[in-house]
């Protein structure tokens, strides 16, 4: 998607995605890559939005995105999203702290949030940096014009660049 198609996250930065979408990937190293879906309110929206841990980021995923699509004078739109944002509290606390939650809630809440918003990724910057997943490999080859191998400690600076860059909101 191009820059002047994307939209900001929906809320800006009042929300915890919105002051994410900002953050810094070398301190903030839990991500995520949501796009915002065809034919809902949220449609153009593309934020890369870093957290300082893994029970940060999936608990805002799932608190913050069930009412990015929320008419707020239709009923039925409220009570879904406080049902999906209490579902989503609930996963959460189900998991643990740390990479337990992460392991256990992040598919959960993937699912959760399919007709809101794509979770095009979901982990740890190293794993971009260094992993097989699909979106990994098409923002490191973005970022070498077209090799895609992991990327070296002494391109990490770069890379996180980039990925700052590439997203900015």
């Amino acid at each position: 998607m191009g820059d002047a198609e994307r939209k900001p996250v929906p809320g800006g930065l009042s929300t915890g995605i919105g002051r994410a979408a900002v953050a810094d990937p070398a301190s903030n190293p839990w991500g995520a890559l949501i796009v915002g879906l065809p034919g809902t309110r949220c449609e153009g929206v593309e934020a890369l939005a870093w957290f300082a841990d893994a029970n940060a980021l999936v608990s805002a995923l799932a608190v913050e995105i069930p009412l990015w699509n929320v008419d707020p004078a239709n009923e039925d739109d409220t009570h879904r999203a406080q049902q999906l944002a209490s579902m989503g509290q609930r996963i959460v606390a189900g998991g643990g702290a740390g990479e337990d939650t992460f392991a256990y809630s992040a598919p959960a809440v993937k699912h959760l949030l399919q007709q809101d918003a794509e979770i095009r990724w979901l982990g740890n910057v190293d794993e971009l940096a260094t992993g097989d997943d699909p979106v990994a490999v098409e923002l490191r080859g973005a970022f070498r014009a077209g090799g895609d191998a992991p990327i070296a400690d002494g391109d990490r600076d770069a890379f996180l660049q980039f990925l700052r860059e590439r997203y900015a909101a």
